[in-house]
């Protein structure tokens, strides 16, 4: 009985664990969707249905352990095989980011650093392996029937809490943009001269939450696509710039600062983030960035 007790408190644990983690990401899923983006060739909207098939695993895996459906001939397997795929990806975060930032297990409801995040799933994976031979479960009547709507109910929910957003192609413009305040106020003066050709300038608060999302994708286009001619301005003070790019990674993406708030309301008007695509100092397009799908930007370019 204490055997079976035990077995039973650790698998609704484990269970447990599956559960928190999609519903923590389905809060707020596109710092999460994004991270596909980061290392396969798809766009905004195929990343962001894909993280909620995700989210699905990750609930139709928990829902499988807590009704304890075919532990050791499939839940079991199929727990350590997705930990064991997490595990590669932080160990790739890791070397290529270091051992800071948000590594998204919990989305942003539990900030916690690649390292740590590899040390639980390392945990996981052993309470696993001791379920597989202190708990191993019965087949019952119906299970069959129970799994495929236990696994139906998990892939549909996190579509209905969060349909996939498909972003417009944003505001057709056609207004002048005078840049040069920027070579006047802004730490460093850009390198580049942005009156001249094609640029997708980024308006960002280091303190706002949305640019700090936005700056994320940015960074990873930028080095998914050097070649596309994004440029970052970024209003707040020095001491915010260097939590800010902690958090979105985004150092290497070309940018300043313009500490003239007066100056940054000019150019990016009174919300943020704004995203103007200028082509030789007139502004010919404004979208919020889920609209920076690149098809879009090189169809843009190519113009």
């Amino acid at each position: 009985m204490i055997r079976k007790g035990l077995g039973f408190s650790l698998l609704l644990a484990l269970a447990a664990v599956f559960f928190i983690s999609g519903w923590s990401k389905l809060q707020n899923p596109e710092p999460f969707a994004w991270s596909f983006i980061d290392v396969l060739p798809i766009g905004i909207t195929s990343a962001e249905v894909l993280a909620r098939v995700f989210i699905g695993i990750e609930w139709a895996i928990g829902a499988w352990l807590a009704a304890h459906l075919f532990l050791r001939p499939v839940t079991y397997k199929a727990t350590i095989i997705l930990l064991l795929l997490l595990t590669a990806y932080l160990v790739g975060l890791l070397m290529h980011q270091g051992n800071n930032g948000n590594c998204g297990c919990f989305g942003e409801w539990l900030y916690m650093k690649p390292l740590p995040a590899i040390w639980k799933n390392a945990v996981l994976i052993g309470l696993t392996v001791v379920l597989w031979f202190l708990y191993p479960g019965r087949p019952y009547k119906h299970d069959g029937y129970i799994a495929l709507f236990l696994t139906a109910a998990a892939f549909t929910i996190p579509f209905v809490m969060r349909p996939v957003y498909v972003s417009s192609q944003g505001q057709t413009m056609h207004q002048p943009m005078s840049l040069d305040s920027l070579y006047r106020y802004a730490q460093p003066v850009p390198t580049q001269d942005l009156r001249q050709g094609k640029h997708i300038i980024c308006y960002f608060s280091t303190t706002c939450p949305h640019c700090i999302k936005a700056a994320y994708l940015v960074q990873i286009l930028h080095r998914q696509y050097p070649e596309f001619p994004i440029f970052m301005v970024l209003g707040g003070g020095k001491l915010a710039e260097h939590d800010f790019f902690d958090d979105t990674k985004s150092e290497a993406v070309p940018h300043t600062l313009l500490m003239n708030s007066d100056a940054f309301v000019a150019l990016a008007g009174l919300s943020v983030p704004a995203i103007y695509w200028v082509n030789n100092g007139i502004i010919e397009r404004k979208t919020y960035y889920t609209a920076l799908e690149p098809a879009s930007i090189r169809a843009w370019l190519k113009q």
